[in-house]
């Protein structure tokens, strides 16, 4: 069961409780060869083509900043299309199919929930279906890859330091963008404490920081002979 898999994972190996939690939505329930072939290559075509919309409809925020994108429909399309085929096949190997979902789980998902979020904020229009959206996506980023986890969490927090530093913090909460970054902040702070804390989370890391560092005696070892 779902709630048993993470609890598993929470005391014994990571506690990347979204992506296990998304993993399962999709493979929890596949039991036969066929119907996993048939889930990742449902799970690699939907993945994809959110990504190639979100950063196609990402594009026309940055020409309205002012970035020299191009600002035709083809030309934000082929872009995407580069961008999104880059990211996903770039990490592709067909003998390792398997290991390539984990990590697409781990690590290219927080960047599709990374575009979600980033185009939940500039859309023009407001709905409070953008709200959940926000919500579902820091708690995705948070509780998925640590590393990006923090990058994302540093330069939100870097833009609330910035308009602190102004005297412009509470103007800008007020606004709907500051509204929306502050859930998403939020959600994403607790879903990477409840990741980062996790017990399973510190023996994973003390177990690969022991295999590197195997690695790295029997690289010297051979180097030396």
């Amino acid at each position: 069961g779902l709630l048993e898999t993470i609890k598993y994972y929470y005391f014994n190996w990571s506690c990347r409780w979204a992506s296990l939690s998304y993993f399962y939505l999709w493979f929890g329930h596949v039991s036969s060869f066929r119907g996993l072939r048939f889930m990742i290559f449902s799970y690699s075509g939907f993945s994809i083509s959110a990504l190639i919309y979100l950063v196609f409809r990402l594009l026309p925020a940055g020409v309205k900043a002012g970035i020299p994108v191009l600002s035709s429909a083809l030309s934000r399309l082929s872009i995407s299309i580069l961008f999104c085929a880059s990211l996903f096949f770039f990490m592709f190997q067909t003998s390792e199919v398997f290991f390539w979902v984990i990590a697409s789980l781990n690590q290219l998902q927080p960047i599709l929930f990374g575009c979600l979020f980033l185009f939940m904020v500039t859309k023009t229009n407001n709905r409070g279906l953008d709200y959940i959206f926000i919500l579902l996506s820091g708690l995705y980023i948070g509780g998925s890859s640590e590393l990006f986890a923090l990058l994302v969490f540093s330069l939100i927090l870097f833009l609330l330091l910035f308009q602190v530093s102004r005297n412009k913090l509470i103007d800008f909460i007020k606004t709907i963008p500051g509204k929306k970054i502050l859930v998403g902040f939020s959600a994403l702070t607790l879903s990477m404490a409840i990741a980062l804390t996790a017990p399973g989370t510190h023996k994973r890391k003390a177990y690969e920081n022991l295999y590197a560092e195997k690695i790295l005696i029997q690289g010297l070892d051979i180097t030396a002979s």
